[in-house]
């Protein structure tokens, strides 16, 4: 005979396997609402910066997060990526990682996206400039959040302006030639002292890539179409890749620069260069390595020179905070990488330690109401856009390439642009 049960009996019974079924939940972390207040989950986060440049952010996290404890590790950038990929296939990689803006497509397999709760694409558009979205979104789902913003600049010499009587940075292209060219000093067709340290490959020119992505966005190349397909099409690509290379061209009459001379950076220091492209963290290195003047360098920043003022278009350098596959808490490590990302003070914090410019639109406009250098990155970083990149490290090569074809004269630019867009599609089917 079946066994029978009364209503109040039921009622017992299912009051019973409720509470079975939450204490599951919570043991599994299910409801992670509810976690065991005494366990202290440790999460390792990996960071190119000095260790004083996150304190406040993981101070000020723990206070609020008892249960979560941040351990901060910094590693060398110098083949970070590598360094990242090969410990997290052994079981060692960290929970939270750094990871650059144009490395997302490459590193996408390895990082988890933010969950529903963690920060939305709304709040990403509203939050920080439009160039995050697109940096740190793929397939819909965001997979960084943006540390800082950083943009290249124009880093000029004041003493070697003032000499060749040039009172103003230039704003232009065209006045930048003329300037470099009043700076230039060539003697039996040697380079004295260059009046612009640009047109080499990055043997020489640290942002070689960057600078020449810069120059095709703003003279209106696609580089990735609406289909997704790489597209450097157009006359825009002609102008701007020539414009790049006829400073390293001997056969140019703008010939200032080959990649025998050297680090630009280098060049800039001791007073060799008038003026370089570079980003905000270049330019600390810059300054502290000239000591009160004596290389005879007097340090400018201005915006970067635009192709069409009336439609200006900068590019970024940033590092946003991602989640790993194998973290061991993956929404307390999204709480970490959202409170760093969003929370005003820490920003600040982390800016003022770094002397990088905020990615916090809030910040932004705070430093664009000023005519100092932190106003120039902020302005700079709300017309800030880059593309999707296969492989950095990859399409800076192919760059290269391109470089070196036109400047050796083995490819004239039109054919070296078609095949460095040849090769970077290749890089999408690897």
């Amino acid at each position: 005979m079946p066994l029978q049960f009364t209503k109040q009996q039921w009622i017992i019974v299912g009051i019973a396997g409720f509470v079975v079924l939450f204490f599951i939940l919570v043991f599994l972390n299910i409801l992670p609402g509810l976690r065991n207040n005494n366990k202290v989950e440790t999460l390792t986060f990996w960071g190119t910066e000095d260790p004083s440049a996150w304190a406040y952010t993981i101070s000020s996290f723990s206070k609020l997060h008892s249960g979560i404890k941040i351990n901060y590790f910094q590693v060398s950038p110098v083949d970070f990526q590598n360094r990242l990929i090969n410990a997290l296939a052994s079981g060692t990689g960290p929970d939270i990682t750094e990871i650059n803006n144009k490395r997302l497509y490459e590193s996408r397999s390895i990082l988890t996206p933010a969950p529903a709760n963690a920060v939305t694409a709304v709040q990403l558009d509203n939050l920080f400039p439009q160039t995050v979205s697109r940096d740190f979104t793929y397939n819909n789902k965001i997979y960084a959040v943006p540390a800082y913003l950083d943009t290249l600049v124009l880093i000029y010499n004041k003493n070697l302006f003032n000499q060749a009587g040039i009172a103003l940075p230039p704003k232009t292209w065209s006045a930048f030639v003329s300037d470099a060219m009043a700076m230039r000093i060539l003697r039996n067709g040697k380079i004295v002292r260059a009046g612009t340290a640009m047109g080499g490959t990055s043997q020489s020119i640290s942002r070689a890539s960057d600078v020449v992505s810069l120059l095709m966005e703003q003279y209106g190349v696609p580089m990735i179409d609406s289909s997704g397909y790489v597209d450097f099409s157009g006359s825009g690509a002609a102008q701007a890749v020539a414009l790049y290379t006829q400073f390293s061209d001997p056969r140019s009459r703008y010939y200032t620069w080959n990649d025998s001379m050297g680090s630009d950076v280098t060049a800039f220091e001791n007073g060799r260069v008038g003026m370089i492209i570079a980003y905000a963290s270049d330019l600390a290195d810059i300054e502290s390595a000239i000591s009160n003047g004596s290389s005879g360098v007097n340090v400018g920043v201005a915006a970067v020179p635009q192709a069409n003022p009336a439609n200006i278009v900068n590019f970024p350098d940033y590092s946003g905070i991602a989640v790993t596959r194998t973290a061991k808490d993956r929404l307390g490590a999204w709480e970490f990488a959202d409170f760093a990302a969003t929370d005003v003070m820490s920003a600040a914090a982390f800016a003022n330690q770094t002397s990088l410019p905020p990615a916090l639109r809030v910040l932004i406009a705070q430093n664009s109401a000023n005519s100092s250098i932190a106003g120039i990155f902020a302005s700079q970083s709300l017309t800030a856009q880059d593309w999707t990149e296969p492989n950095a490290s990859s399409v800076g090569a192919v760059f290269d390439t391109m470089i070196q074809s036109i400047t050796s004269n083995q490819s004239d630019v039109s054919s070296a642009i078609d095949k460095a867009q040849a090769s970077i599609a290749a890089l999408f089917q690897g």
